[in-house]
């Protein structure tokens, strides 16, 4: 393992505290700051705090006047508890205020205005505080009483006096100085056990004896953490600490599939001795040499093909970088650079929050292989930005290869919320398939789209490929991701994106189907459609991912606007939703394919889920299991339509149609959208001539009805119902 070593000059720095600095400014410039009550223009507040800003009580009025806050109606003769300038201060949660001084400058109108106050709430503002005048000193706080100050608290600057209502006392700027440091009221310290008790998140954490989670009691919480011994996060558990995290002679080692967390974006990570941070990611099992991997690192200071033992065995031209600036597809359009420098040789610092894609290790083990990195350094934590770009063209897709920055998981869901100018899908590279030469693509082999597995916050998401993962909204810690940008400028990683087990789920569809499209040479594209509040039957950023068009031998999706979705949310769901569906076919001749659902979610558990063939004029019963069917090349928008019937409602529908259900068996059940009683069934060729007239009870069903002198012909079918309607539909046996 290689190691960094870091030496701290300020040992007080290792406490999270800073002395004697502003925490909370405001110069007041501008055009009559009065009108505002409070006024929070310009100031500066540390971001262990939140601030008022500087306001007034009901004892006096805004006046104007140029960068000052002004007000008059000081003009009371003796001290006025309604008559103040007023700033409210409140620590963050886990955080508190030292207090040094408040440093203000003033001016009167008139000298009467004579007699002033400074007080907080800290006794009810009964005590005054220091010796204030009118045109401004400073007023010490470094008593004991305004020190730990973990609660809000308000200071009022009192004036009174004035000779008469019109005379003003402007507060023309001001600084309140000290230091905020992180709050936890108790200490506990692992030494072989807890003393003296299992840490929670009240608790400053020492780590003075090694501590593995899968030995010594697991997961914690922490206030804040200081490692003096190896601090071994494994399996799927997590550390999680409030504030700051101090690695002094001890390492903490993060494994795959676990998670360490910081929650507030000030919290500092400091190296201040010779341990530091390690994280292990192990890859999906890799098919070749040529397999490839999307990393993000989760260190600062990470230099490409240094960032992780295990690297230096990559060839440094196999490590790449993408650039959306670079793409550019002009007419004919085929979904690929024309110049082929959207994807260029990595070098130089791994930038934070950057995605890179790197080839398999040479190592001379077998393929194939899972294989180990160990990445290590200083931990990425809080606030992180890295650049978005568009591509050239004003439709070409602005792509941006991002990944997670931390040592944990992150919420997809959050990510994409709190990134408007990005689009609400997510595409991960699941990379399960050979590149081939049928695959369509700039080189003489290429790797096919359907390895992308895709995610959205509302929806949710779908597999790559046959026996994939299902994206659940959970992005790894080392994981890179394409998402499209809308718009060129930042994206933005928080700590409160970072997770210590799963997703939360925001906005998740509960009624959801999966279909699959497949064919016997193992081609599998995946679709998802769910229902759920908040979507709409038009494209939404939260709940539609578009379909990935790298020229895939099939690809199956949903339509919105003749517009291909790999995963669609619409409006919940109605008592028949009827949804187009499309596929698309590059493998020459006419070959047999399957469609069959996958999964089912909520009510559409007990629904019938029907798939309508235009060209066959079948409706086939997917609940009974696959569909079958033939078709030749190209792409085919207008043959298959999914029909739902939901059993919400008893209203009749006022459009009722048959349908016609070929059974595995090449026998025929008949039922209607409504599912009204069928009494009598008449089938007849495209001659005229009757092949079947049966009638049914109430009891009954035409189910499993044979027409054996039928071959693949086409034949008319009449229904007549117990209300007296009667249907036709033509189908083909």
């Amino acid at each position: 393992m290689k190691k960094k070593y870091y030496l701290s000059l300020l040992v007080f720095f290792l406490l999270g505290f800073s002395f004697g600095q502003s925490i909370f400014t405001n110069p007041i410039t501008g055009i009559n700051p009065n009108t505002a009550n409070p006024y929070l223009t310009g100031q500066v507040v540390d971001a262990n705090i939140t601030a008022s800003g500087i306001g007034r009580g009901i004892g006096i009025v805004s006046n104007n006047g140029n960068d000052r806050y002004n007000a008059r109606g000081w003009n009371t003769a003796a001290f006025d508890n309604t008559a103040y300038f007023e700033f409210t201060i409140t620590p963050n949660a886990g955080y508190e205020i030292d207090f040094v001084s408040f440093v203000y400058t003033s001016q009167r109108s008139n000298v009467s205005i004579a007699n002033f106050a400074f007080r907080s709430s800290i006794d009810g503002f009964t005590t005054n505080i220091g010796a204030p005048d009118f045109d401004g000193i400073t007023i010490d706080l470094s008593d004991i009483v305004f020190q730990d100050i973990n609660t809000p608290i308000t200071f009022r600057f009192y004036a009174w006096g004035a000779g008469n209502f019109n005379n003003t006392f402007s507060i023309n700027d001001f600084t309140f100085n000290g230091s905020t440091g992180v709050n936890c009221p108790s200490t506990t310290t692992w030494n072989g056990a807890w003393v003296p008790d299992v840490p929670d998140n009240t608790y400053s954490v020492i780590i003075d004896a090694n501590y593995d989670t899968a030995i010594h009691g697991g997961s914690f919480d922490a206030c804040s953490l200081t490692v003096n011994a190896d601090l071994n996060i494994n399996g799927t558990d997590y550390v999680q600490v409030t504030n700051d995290i101090t690695i002094n002679n001890g390492d903490i080692i993060v494994a795959s599939e676990a998670n360490l967390v910081q929650i507030s974006d000030a919290s500092a990570m400091t190296l201040a001795g010779t341990g530091v941070g390690v994280v292990q990611k192990t890859t999906t099992p890799l098919q070749a040499y040529y397999s490839y991997t999307y990393w993000s690192s989760p260190f600062t200071n990470e230099t490409i093909g240094e960032a992780a033992s295990g690297m230096d065995l990559i060839p440094v031209n196999r490590i790449f970088e993408y650039d959306a600036s670079n793409f550019e597809d002009v007419a004919p359009a085929d979904g690929f650079d024309d110049n082929s420098d959207d994807w260029n040789i990595a070098s130089g610092a791994m930038i934070p929050g950057r995605g890179y894609a790197a080839f398999a290790q040479v190592n001379g083990i077998p393929f194939p292989q899972a294989q180990t990195y160990n990445f290590d350094g200083e931990f990425n934590n809080g606030l992180i930005t890295t650049l978005v770009t568009t591509s050239v063209g004003a439709l070409d897709p602005n792509w941006n290869l991002l990944g997670n920055p931390y040592p944990s998981g992150i919420s997809a869901d959050a990510f994409i919320l709190n990134n408007p100018d990005l689009d609400g899908t997510i595409y991960l590279w699941t990379h399960n398939s050979v590149p081939l030469g049928a695959n369509p693509g700039p080189d003489n082999l290429n790797f096919s789209v359907d390895d992308y597995a895709s995610y959205t916050p509302g929806t949710g998401g779908i597999a790559a490929v046959t026996g994939g993962i299902v994206p659940t909204g959970t992005i790894a810690s080392g994981q890179g991701f394409f998402i499209e940008a809308l718009n060129a400028g930042t994206a933005t990683f928080n700590n409160a994106m970072r997770a210590t087990t799963g997703n939360d789920n925001l906005f998740r569809a509960t009624d959801r189907i999966w279909l699959n499209l497949e064919n016997d040479y193992g081609a599998f594209s995946q679709i998802l459609i769910g229902f759920v509040e908040g979507a709409t039957d038009g494209v939404d950023r939260l709940y539609d991912g578009k379909r990935l068009d790298g020229g895939s031998l099939i690809s199956f999706s949903s339509l919105i606007d003749d517009v291909s979705y790999a995963i669609q949310g619409k409006e919940p769901l109605t008592e028949e939703e009827l949804v187009p569906l499309a596929i698309k076919n590059l493998v020459e001749g006419e070959n047999e394919y399957w469609i069959s659902i996958e999964n089912v979610e909520g009510l559409l558990e007990t629904s019938g889920i029907f798939l309508i063939d235009h060209v066959t004029d079948i409706t086939h019963d997917l609940n009974s299991g696959e569909y079958r069917f033939t078709s030749e090349q190209g792409v085919h928008k207008d043959r298959f339509e999914l029909f739902l019937k939901n059993n919400l409602s008893a209203d009749i529908l006022v459009e009722e149609k048959l349908i016609i259900i070929k059974n595995p068996d090449e026998s025929l059940s008949f039922t209607t959208t409504n599912n009204t009683t069928i009494q009598n069934i008449q089938v007849f060729d495209v001659l005229g001539r009757q092949l079947f007239d049966e009638n049914f009870s109430e009891e009954e069903r035409p189910n499993g009805i044979k027409l054996d002198q039928l071959r693949q012909t086409i034949f008319i079918a009449r229904a007549t119902l117990s209300n007296g309607k009667v249907l036709t539909k033509k189908g083909l046996k």
